[in-house]
């Protein structure tokens, strides 16, 4: 399964990916909408802790709707792991 995982900036969408122990996840900024066009995942996380503005969630449900599988998962995830818990 192909995950995208959408932040601020891609070092905080790479901290999430570590932290949720998801490899080879597509890392994106959500700074810059055009950045999503065209690409495909299975399964989109949304950091909730930053604002998506309304055109790159439009591209992200946009690209959701455009999988084999008639859609995608969108979540928003904020705070992933307690302090102590592994790769925190």
């Amino acid at each position: 399964m192909t995950t995208a995982i959408v932040a601020h900036t891609k070092a905080r969408a790479e901290q999430l990916a570590h932290d949720l122990g998801i490899e080879d996840a597509i890392i994106l900024s959500s700074r810059n909408a055009a950045t999503l066009e065209g690409l495909r995942a299975e399964r989109w996380l949304v950091d909730a802790a930053v604002p998506i503005s309304d055109a790159a969630l439009q591209v992200i449900f946009g690209t959701a709707l455009k999988m084999p599988n008639g859609g995608a998962i969108v979540r928003y995830v904020n705070s992933v792991a307690p302090h102590g818990y592994p790769g925190r």
